[in-house]
């Protein structure tokens, strides 16, 4: 693979990952306090909506994201012969219409609906929730275009922006203002309308949203495409998130909260760098497979695998064995039971946020409803183990039921897309890192007695020891450490 692909990929993973990190440290700021002001119920009753709010953007959506992303390239390399300004404003204007029509029912149904009519809490806070689809729909077609383009610099400085606005804002109104819940999304209302308002006039300044260069036959072949992809991001949300409503069927409010305190550590931590793996790597993969073709495709597919889970296997293991000092230090004590299920939760959350690499075939062939029929499988099993797993298990059931569905999403897109682009990982490769990470959790488990700064005392620990072993037994990481190095020293 050309070392200049390589290059290219580290420099955007990099920027992904700088703002990746800044982003969830808001969270890991905010985290604490949400978990400490809010109640168990609370907190259930805010992942919930929130919840609700990702499936209802999914949907208001209706593929044109998926489409848009995979259009690109043939615009750009002016494979069309249309404008590229069709390209930017039909995606616009389909994603704006369409949230519409979808917000406006979403209130219908919270006025109406009986099960809201019994917790004016829930009531008020889903009244809130159109808006922000709205402004959410808006965003993430914005932020779409941006890591499309591979502006990475810009796409940084909005999501960095957005979410300390969003941080303020909202402990604004529920610290100063003492808006409790209610607060919490009136600010986050607040928020996303703004940054929806700033982006779009950008876009439009900069002439690539013009009303008149809608296409409705774009339009179509858009929803032709992304259609099945609407399926596959419902399905992957409700695979991922589903859970939580059968925790509260089964269970209560509460047993929501403890499940999502969890979860929501687990997510912090990997989607710092998960995120920006595959803000970085789609684009790229979708332009190597148009200019240099299959074989540079699965070469540069395995280096980034192999890079991802140098990275996922070592989480894995430290979150499964310090996560519960780590759940306490930033949920507070009322969290703690949720402990049990974190290595069930962080094992199948790496697993399955790598599922755009082992299913890179199947988006570059465009075979969208195989894509849909895997993850929706994968779905449904989820909802059939938790419904059996947990009025036996409670918790713990739920999270190995998600841990079973995403092994089984895995194998599932591992036998099928790679039989069009067959991404390479030895076996080896993954052994060695698990022992590295083994050595690192011995050494961090053996630091005791030190307070309050124990944890942390042990994070930095047990990351200079993975850091030390992979340069030990990875050569070509000792190699580019040492050009880095010499590239340094000789300024």
């Amino acid at each position: 693979m050309s070392e200049n692909v390589i290059k290219k990929l580290l420099k955007q993973v990099s920027m992904y990952f700088s703002s990746g990190v800044i982003v969830t440290l808001a969270s890991f700021l905010t985290f604490p306090i949400w978990t400490r002001i809010f109640t168990e119920a609370e907190y259930g009753k805010m992942s919930l909506a929130i919840v609700t709010m990702g499936l209802v953007v999914v949907i208001s959506k209706f593929g044109i994201q998926s489409a848009a992303l995979r259009f690109y390239s043939e615009f750009k390399e002016n494979k069309r012969e249309l404008d590229i300004t069709f390209y930017y404003t039909t995606a616009f204007t389909s994603v704006l219409g369409i949230s519409l029509i979808i917000a406006f029912v979403l209130l219908l149904i919270v006025e109406f609906y009986p099960g809201l009519q019994f917790d004016e809490q829930f009531k008020k806070i889903f009244r809130i929730l159109p808006l922000l689809i709205i402004f959410e729909s808006l965003i993430s077609i914005f932020l779409l275009f941006l890591s499309a383009e591979q502006n990475v610099k810009v796409h940084s400085i909005i999501r960095i922006s957005r979410r300390y606005s969003k941080m303020l804002v909202t402990l604004l109104l529920v610290l100063v203002f003492k808006q409790g819940l209610t607060g919490f999304f009136i600010g986050c209302a607040i928020s996303d309308g703004l940054f929806a308002f700033i982006l779009l006039i950008k876009f439009v300044l900069q002439g690539k949203i013009r009303l008149k260069n809608l296409s409705f036959s774009l339009f179509k072949e858009s929803i032709s495409y992304g259609l099945p992809l609407l399926g596959f991001e419902l399905s992957a949300l409700l695979l991922t998130t589903g859970d939580r409503y059968l925790i509260q069927h089964f269970l209560n409010s509460e047993a929501v909260g403890i499940y999502s305190a969890s979860s929501n550590l687990v997510k912090y931590v990997v989607d710092f760098f998960a995120e920006a793996f595959r803000l970085a790597v789609m684009p790229l993969f979708m332009s190597i497979w148009e200019k240099k073709g299959k074989e540079e495709t699965q070469h540069f597919l395995s280096s980034v695998l192999k890079i991802y889970f140098m990275i996922g296997i070592p989480i894995i293991f430290a979150v499964s064995f310090i996560g519960r000092d780590l759940l306490v230090l930033l949920a507070s004590n009322k969290f703690e039971g949720g402990y049990i299920i974190l290595p069930f939760i962080v094992s199948g959350y790496i697993i399955h946020k790598a599922n755009f690499l082992y299913g890179a075939g199947l988006y570059l062939k465009k075979k969208t409803r195989t894509l849909l029929i895997i993850i929706f499988s994968s779905a449904i099993i989820n909802i059939i183990l938790n419904i059996l797993f947990i009025p036996l298990l409670g918790l713990l059931g739920a999270a190995v039921s998600t841990l079973i569905a995403f092994v089984f999403e895995v194998i599932l897109l591992i036998s099928i897309s790679f039989r069009i682009v067959n991404i390479r990982l030895p076996i080896y490769t993954l052994i060695k890192y698990a022992a590295i990470s083994i050595v690192m959790v011995c050494v961090m488990l053996s630091i005791h007695n030190l307070g309050s700064t124990q944890t942390f005392i042990r994070i930095i620990v047990g990351f200079l020891i993975y850091i030390s072993g992979i340069l030990l037994l990875e050569n070509k990481v000792r190699t580019e450490v040492g050009i880095l190095i010499h590239k340094y020293f000789a300024r």
